[in-house]
């Protein structure tokens, strides 16, 4: 009896470590993303006006490779490009010349007085827990924070906006969203570890108890 619940334990622990993981990151087969552009007053412009050779929403199973500001999705009113990977979503000015993200093409910072200049961001099938910015990006591209703008913000699990109001980046400046899903890792932690060892052991021993009792 021993014998078969240790098998019994054992199995399960084992099968529980190999189960398939989460998905992690972004980029997966079912996850697609349909890009928005926001302007006073308060016009959208979807992701019809975002050219691949066909409107979005677009897939992520197969990200766009570099060289990106040449390839990558080319935004026909906010002037910007796109690059997706598992943990970064890449956001590159592609005015030239450069304009700031203002309504009369000229204020920049809190001088600028539109409601909003802004990047909204809706996938599929995610699990995003936070975004940050990554120090990486351009000191001139960086998230309109001062009076009601509102920054970067994660709006739910399939969904974040990032406010650029009053910004005047270079041509190609890039602004760099560090994106964190909670998508499981594939390797077991130590705790898992911990208890096939422990489940294992168990195995061992009621097998070598079985065989003193037989004797």
């Amino acid at each position: 009896m021993h014998f078969r619940l240790s098998i019994a334990v054992a199995a399960a622990l084992f099968a529980a470590s190999s189960a398939p993981a989460a998905q992690a990151g972004l980029i997966n087969p079912t996850s697609t993303v349909n890009p928005f552009y926001e302007f006073p007053p308060d016009i959208v412009a979807p992701s019809q006006v975002f050219n691949t050779a066909a409107p979005g929403p677009f897939s992520l199973a197969a990200p766009i490779d570099p060289p990106i500001h040449t390839t990558e999705i080319f935004n026909l009113s906010a002037n910007a490009g796109f690059l997706f990977t598992d943990t970064q979503v890449t956001i590159y000015n592609n005015a030239d010349p450069p304009a700031p993200f203002c309504s009369d093409g000229v204020s920049t910072g809190s001088s600028c007085t539109d409601s909003h200049q802004t990047f909204d961001f809706i996938f599929t099938n995610e699990d995003i827990t936070k975004v940050a910015v990554d120090p990486s990006s351009s000191p001139d591209f960086l998230p309109a924070t001062f009076g009601s703008h509102t920054g970067l913000t994660l709006v739910s699990p399939n969904e974040f906006t990032v406010d650029v109001t009053g910004d005047n980046p270079a041509f190609l400046a890039t602004l760099v969203i560090d994106v964190t899903t909670n998508g499981m890792t594939t390797v077991p932690e130590p705790s898992t570890w911990a208890l096939m060892v422990l489940g294992f052991a168990g195995l061992g021993f009621a097998g070598w108890l079985r065989m003193a009792q037989a004797t």
